[in-house]
């Protein structure tokens, strides 16, 4: 299981910092970001080391959301 605050290396982005995960209710109305993993099916959201690796990179969201695939290493 993650952790918020974890550090993580990702594959297409190299280093950073998990900040969040991606919460879809069960009705698929609504996206909630929380602090606690909820599991398998949710997003991780990392601070990247490196923030210009991420060139979709926006005022409005400023973190990629990471599939788990895209985590290749977990401290």
């Amino acid at each position: 299981m993650l952790k918020k605050g974890q550090r993580v290396e990702t594959v297409p982005f190299g280093m950073g910092e998990i900040v969040g995960f991606e919460h879809i209710a069960d009705n698929l109305s609504r996206v909630d970001i929380v602090d606690d993993d909820p599991g398998k099916d949710s997003r991780v959201i990392v601070k990247l080391d490196n923030p210009a690796a991420w060139i979709l990179a926006s005022e409005k969201q400023p973190h990629p959301y990471m599939m788990r695939s895209d985590i290749k290493k977990a401290d």
